[in-house]
């Protein structure tokens, strides 16, 4: 599984649209000018928006959405970009509520934050 970057297009809001929780707007603007950036899964209709923060000292790196298959194998490529990045976290934003048995007990995601659309997970990369 391998992740492109790819440009933002008119029908993502369409193809996203379950895991852009309503901030389908605010994510295409930050695509657009650069703060966000999305990525295509290079075998399938698979598709994440991510973007790199500095909280506390620490680089993150922010998975804002995902929307599309294997997100259990997606995980070992996130881990990787973010390495490769220099990130020493991952905070990855879902309303998937089976996200915590696929992949937050199995990669030693911690849940930080429940919300009542999402769920927010954070790995520590330094540890």
């Amino acid at each position: 599984m391998r992740f492109d970057q790819v440009s933002w297009f008119d029908d993502l809001l369409v193809v996203m649209r379950r895991s852009l929780m309503g901030d389908g707007e605010i994510l295409k603007r930050q695509v657009k000018n650069g703060i966000a950036r999305l990525w295509k899964e290079s075998n399938t209709e698979t598709y994440m928006i991510t973007r790199a923060e500095r909280v506390d000292g620490v680089n993150v790196l922010v998975v804002c959405c995902y929307e599309g298959k294997n997100v259990t194998a997606a995980v070992i490529n996130i881990i990787a970009m973010a390495k490769g990045m220099g990130c020493q976290a991952i905070r990855y934003h879902t309303k998937h509520r089976g996200l915590k048995r696929l992949v937050a007990d199995k990669y030693g995601f911690e849940c930080i934050e429940k919300r009542k659309t999402e769920s927010v997970y954070l790995l520590n990369l330094r540890a």
